[in-house]
């Protein structure tokens, strides 16, 4: 999701779904290059296969990612909303979460929204287990969630 985000919105040199076939063989090609597993995909291979991906058109005269952060998201609220007013979303990755009365393991969204209700922060999100007609923003509490979750991002050379 933040592939296709990049490309299409944000206009950047990003293989996205329409690079290889549709949304079901991107996730194939991300599922090798982030060597995902049937138990999910850590964050460490989410850096590396991410940092990969995100580069394949890399231009050392100015565009592409230097370098690739993961943090615990625990009292990392300032950082999330940054990266957001920024217009760079970033991964959220679930070690357990319970959305709609699922639960999930080691499940990634994409963070793109922030806002303040009532005095509770909540984090806008995309999940792209939902399918390609799930394109709502939802929204769940950041210190709700903070202590089940890591956050990943790119640092952009011109940043």
């Amino acid at each position: 999701m933040i592939a296709n985000y990049l490309k299409a919105i944000e206009g950047q040199p990003v293989k996205g779904s329409s690079d290889y076939g549709g949304h079901d063989q991107f996730i194939d090609h991300l599922y090798f290059e982030l060597n995902a597993s049937t138990f999910g995909t850590s964050m460490s291979n989410w850096r590396q296969g991410y940092f990969l991906h995100i580069n394949h058109y890399y231009d050392p005269t100015g565009w592409g990612v230097g370098s690739m952060r993961a943090t615990d998201p625990l009292g990392g609220w300032a950082k999330y909303k940054e990266r957001i007013s920024a217009n760079r979303p970033v991964a959220l990755r679930f070690d357990f979460w319970v959305a709609d009365g699922v639960e999930v393991n080691h499940h990634f969204v994409a963070g793109n929204g922030f806002k303040n209700v009532s005095g509770i922060d909540y984090f806008g999100y995309k999940d792209p287990d939902g399918g390609q007609n799930n394109t709502g923003t939802h929204w769940a509490s950041w210190t709700v969630n903070d202590q089940d979750m890591d956050m990943g991002y790119p640092i952009w050379n011109w940043e």
